[in-house]
């Protein structure tokens, strides 16, 4: 009987070391040992995200180490196995077909950009989400990660938790008080606004601007021209931002018009909601007296009274 106890207590002590020692922050663990953990993306910075899937990579923080890439459905999360080391971690949605991802090779040049069309006008991108977790320790026993808000997090169960954020913008335009609406058969908006790219990893946006293209809706009840489309947020240090409209008019001629909306775009109380208002607009309904021909820079388009121009080659095609 005294020997059963002497084998139970011993039996305790190795599982309390054992314990112990999976809580410790410097265990040593094989380096092709693989552990199963659980990616969980919490939505608080965009509760009403849902996007259809999640692409997450894995960067080995030593050289040499592979890249570890997942696919995961939905906007839930789900578990993954990759071998135990330390690693940086980016996720982002994957639902995007007017975003295009480059320089995925490494976490520091991992970028997300508009997808430009021949005409160098995106078409609206959707929203875009992205989190990252700079400093992620997997072990046999769990994982140690540094949430971005500098909080050091240890489960020993697994569990990954990453909040992605939003990094795109709506923007929202509206043309009002429109004299001579009747003659336009179709109209669009170009906003040289939206930043060209933005790092997944730090968030961190490009200083130089690309342009969003939309088709604007015709409302003739209340004399308005009006769209919203969706790229990145605005160039970091935005200057000049400009909002291009083109219309074509019920004869076929296209009339192009540029307007300084920086003001207002740096000014919106919301960044991820943009509204640009463009108030009292005249249509012109004949042709456009033109300036006599000149040594100008200006190619395809030729300015007419008023600031309107004629476009001989239209930039959506």
């Amino acid at each position: 009987m005294r020997r059963a106890s002497v084998i139970s207590a011993f039996i305790l002590l190795i599982a309390a070391t054992v314990v112990s020692s999976c809580s410790h922050k410097d265990i040593l663990c094989p380096g092709k040992e693989e552990r199963r953990i659980h990616v969980l993306f919490e939505w608080d910075k965009a509760p009403d995200a849902s996007p259809a899937g999640m692409t997450v990579y894995f960067y080995p923080r030593s050289q040499g180490g592979q890249i570890w890439r997942f696919d995961i459905a939905g906007r839930s999360g789900g578990e993954v196995a990759i071998p135990v080391g330390r690693y940086t971690m980016i996720a982002f949605n994957n639902d995007l077909a007017g975003i295009r991802f480059s320089g995925l090779e490494s976490a520091s040049t991992a970028e997300a950009s508009p997808k430009i069309k021949g005409s160098g006008v995106s078409g609206s991108t959707g929203q875009l989400y992205a989190g990252s977790i700079m400093d992620l320790e997997v072990t046999i026993c769990g994982v140690t990660y540094r949430r971005p808000d500098g909080t050091v997090k240890e489960c020993g169960q697994g569990l990954l938790r990453c909040s992605p954020a939003p990094l795109s913008s709506r923007y929202n335009v509206t043309v009002r008080n429109i004299s001579g609406l009747q003659h336009v058969r179709s109209a669009s908006a170009i906003i040289t606004a939206p930043a060209s790219g933005v790092n997944l990893s730090t968030a961190i946006f490009s200083s130089t601007k690309s342009s969003l293209g939309a088709q604007m809706n015709i409302s003739s009840a209340d004399s308005t021209l009006r769209c919203s489309a969706t790229a990145l947020q605005p160039a970091l240090n935005l200057q000049d931002a400009v909002l291009t409209l083109q219309i074509t008019r019920t004869d076929g001629k296209k009339l192009s018009k540029a307007f300084n909306v920086t003001d207002q775009i740096l000014s919106s109380p919301d960044i991820r909601n943009i509204n640009i208002l463009i108030d009292s607009l005249t249509i012109p309904d004949g042709n456009i007296p033109l300036p006599p021909s000149g040594d100008g820079d200006d190619v395809g388009i030729e300015v007419g009274v008023d600031g309107w121009s004629d476009i001989i080659i239209d930039i959506f095609t």
